[in-house]
């Protein structure tokens, strides 16, 4: 189902829809129409791609930079750090407010991760990705961060990693949501971009870190329908020893 555009002073625009809530104007996170007697967004979601950031960071707080949101909507977060210490991922920072991720490595691991999101207005925003301990030496660490707007619930569908050893791939089961998001971050190794079965590749980062050179891969996609258990994989044209992928979906 397409989005639709209202003409204003003789220029076609994407509209913005207000309802009356207690005398109070609102504009509600989404509006849905009936189609053929079936419910649908009269908005599509929209997902914008922010940034990748590739960075150091031994201690327990990995500090990836700052983001910028073009506009309101919700802050997505896809966060992996890996450091010689086996620690658990805690929570997330996105611009100062703490943050419970929607999905974190609960056990130590050398691999951490976390999925993360926060309703924002449009501004500059740091993330760091706290640790229940220091990273370790051999520090590699990358997050990608995406802004949904007309969205449902600030609150992740599900959150996962995937991991698979001596592989051409990965891949990672997440449950969706109709008319919602999906968000990657996959890495291990220095790489070219590898082919998703069923994500576009946003973007590819191989940066030297800590003095070892590292690829990090940023994809999406939009979902249409929900679906239980949906498994995204990346495979790459040449085998690695470690490979993963980092998910968390939306509506």
């Amino acid at each position: 189902m397409a989005s639709f555009n209202v003409k204003h002073a003789g220029i076609w625009k994407r509209p913005d829809v207000w309802v009356k809530d207690a005398s109070v104007w609102k504009k509600p996170k989404q509006v849905f129409v009936k189609d053929g007697g079936v419910w649908k967004p009269l908005l599509w979601p929209t997902l914008t791609f922010i940034d990748l950031a590739v960075v150091a960071g031994q201690s327990s707080a990995i500090n990836y930079g700052n983001f910028v949101a073009p506009t309101d909507g919700l802050m997505l977060v896809c966060a992996h750090a890996f450091g010689a210490n086996s620690r658990q991922g805690s929570t997330v920072s996105i611009g100062g407010t703490i943050v419970t991720p929607s999905g974190r490595n609960i056990s130590d691991s050398t691999r951490k991760w976390a999925v993360a999101c926060l309703a924002v207005t449009a501004g500059t925003y740091g993330v760091t990705f706290n640790l229940s301990g220091s990273n370790g030496a051999n520090s590699r660490n990358g997050c990608g961060v995406w802004l949904l707007t007309n969205y449902l619930s600030a609150t992740a569908i599900s959150a996962n990693m995937g991991y698979a050893s001596n592989s051409l791939s990965a891949s990672v089961g997440l449950n969706l949501g109709a008319y919602g998001c999906a968000v990657y971050l996959a890495g291990e190794g220095v790489r070219g971009t590898p082919v998703w079965s069923g994500a576009s590749t946003d973007v590819t980062k191989t940066a030297t870190v800590d003095g070892f050179a590292q690829t990090f891969v940023a994809a999406s996609k939009l979902t249409a329908a929900t679906v239980t258990g949906d498994v995204e994989t990346a495979t790459w044209a040449s085998s690695n020893d470690h490979n993963y992928v980092v998910g968390g979906a939306w509506q």
